[in-house]
This record gives structure tokens, sequence and C-alpha cells, in this order.
């Protein structure tokens, strides 16, 4: 299928190929390039005899064809849009809408098949490009407008049947999801009875704990209670021990500094008594010199 495609798109380029002046040469030059599969070298020549001429609908033509051809999908259709907009050569309009049909028919059914593995934008992205396609296929006339439609009516069906298959699994998916979903509040409805269950199992079990409690709480204030006055006496007692030893010591530690300080008070008495002994001492040296100064005087005399 994809091989009538790329046939009648080499078809057209070979038509467009008559030319008008010195063009002629360098486009036929060009083409030759283009069908031996040297297609940027080909795709420069159309460039440059454009830019000498850009009012050469044949170049620009040539050049859509060589962008397309060469990938750059978008750039060729928006030369071939040029083309439909600008030119008054119905031969060349013609051209332009089949090659931009069966371009956009070759892109629409690129890569589709009944088990072709899109998603739904790929798909979505693809019906689209076969309305244009049709679109554009409708306005020719002859054998190729009814094969490119065949075409195109052909792939569309196996696109809406891969879209209507997506849309079942969705669907089946949401319907899973649902049942999950309701399986899922069921479920945690269950899990919350049997939280209440367990619940009021637990209150009645608290009741009587408390009960339970009560009563233990009053027989441990009870003992808390004989224990507190037994704890009392006990730490009277302790106390009234403690009182008397405090006392006891504070009697020895007075006597203890009495003592001190009655040895303190003698020590400085004898002290006081070496100093008095001393310095009489020292004052009987001093008259016994004096009296001999005194004598040694008198005899000097």
């Amino acid at each position: 299928m994809t091989v009538y495609i790329k046939t009648i798109i080499s078809a057209l380029l070979l038509t467009a190929s008559i030319s008008a002046g010195g063009e002629r040469g360098e486009i036929s030059k060009a083409n030759e390039l283009y069908k031996s599969g040297k297609i940027s070298e080909a795709e420069k020549i159309y460039s440059q005899v454009l830019e000498n001429n850009p009012e050469s609908e044949y170049a620009k033509y040539n050049l859509a064809a060589a962008k397309l051809k060469s990938g750059s999908t978008e750039e060729g259709f928006n030369l071939l849009r040029e083309i439909l907009s600008e030119s008054k050569n119905r031969e060349l309009i013609e051209k332009a809408n089949t090659q931009l049909g069966f371009q956009q028919l070759k892109e629409g059914v690129k890569g589709v098949s009944p088990d072709s593995n899109l998603n739904q934008q790929q798909v979505e992205e693809k019906l689209e490009m076969l309305k244009r396609s049709k679109s554009r296929l409708k306005k020719l006339s002859g054998k190729q407008k009814n094969k490119g439609l065949e075409i195109a009516k052909r792939y569309q069906k196996i696109l809406e049947d891969i879209k209507k298959q997506q849309q079942k699994k969705q669907q089946k998916k949401k319907q899973n999801s649902d049942k999950n979903e309701d399986k899922e509040k069921e479920s945690e409805k269950n899990k919350e009875q049997q939280q209440d269950k367990q619940s009021e199992k637990q209150n009645k079990q608290s009741e009587n704990n408390d009960s339970q409690d009560q009563q233990q709480t009053k027989k441990q204030d009870s003992q808390d209670k004989q224990k507190s006055e037994q704890q009392k006496q006990q730490n009277s007692a302790e106390q009234k021990n403690k009182e008397n030893q405090q006392n006891s010591d504070e009697q020895k530690q007075a006597e203890k500094m009495n003592k001190q300080k009655k040895k303190l008070a003698k020590e400085k008495a004898e002290k006081i008594a070496r100093e008095i002994l001393q310095r009489e001492k020292k004052l009987k040296k001093e008259r016994i010199k004096a009296r001999r100064e005194r004598i040694q005087v008198e005899k000097d005399w």
C-alpha cells in the first residue's frame, strides 16, 4: 500500500519537472539527483533556483517534494500550501493537491495495522491526517483519486477499530476500577462495623475494669493511709533522735571550743610572760652596760 503511495509521489515530481528558460537545466539536474537518492543535493539546487527566481513555482513545488522526502514534513506542507494559495496554474494546483493529499495519506497510514501498538493521541492524530488527506483527494479526478480515497477509507476503518478497542479497554478498566472501589467501600464498611463491635466490647470491658479499679483504689487508699501514719510516726521518732543527736553534737562541739579557747589563752599568757621576761633581761643588760660606762668615765677623770 505504501509502495503505491510512494510511486504516485515520485511520479508527481517527474511530471512537475517541466520548466521554462534557463532554470530547465538546473531543475532537471536536481531531479536526477532526487531520483538517484541524493535528496540533500537536489534540495540545495531547488533552493538556489527559488532564491534566484522566487516566482519559480516548479522549483518551489520540487523543493516541497524534497523537503517531504528528507523528513521536513511541515516545511514541505507549508510550501505546497503556498502554491495552492498563490498559484493560478491549474495543472500545478492539481499536482500540489495530489502531492499534499498523498503525503498526508502517507503520514496517516504510516505504522498502522490492526495490531498496531498506538496510543490514543497517535490514533487521533492519524485520523485527523487521513481526514485532511481525503479532503485534498476529493478535489482530484481519475484513478488516483479513487485509489487514494480507497486507501484512506481502509486505514480510517482500521484506526476507528483501534479507537473502539481502546475505548472498550478504558471502559473495562473503569468498570474494574468501579468494582474495586465498591469492594473497597464494602470492605471499609465491614471494617467499620467490626471496629464498632470491638469498640463496644472494649467499652464494656473498660467499665468492668473501672469498677475493679475503684475497689482497688479504695483498698489502696486505705493501705496508703495506714502506711502514711506509720511513716509519720517513724519520721517523728527519727526526727527526735536526730534532734537529740544534734544537741549532743553541739554540746561536744562547745566543749571542744572551750578547751581550744583555754588552750589559746594559756598559750597567749605564756607568750606574754616570755616577752616580759625577755624585755626585763634586755633592760637589765642595758642598765649594767650603762653603769659600766659611767664607772669608766669617772676613772678617766
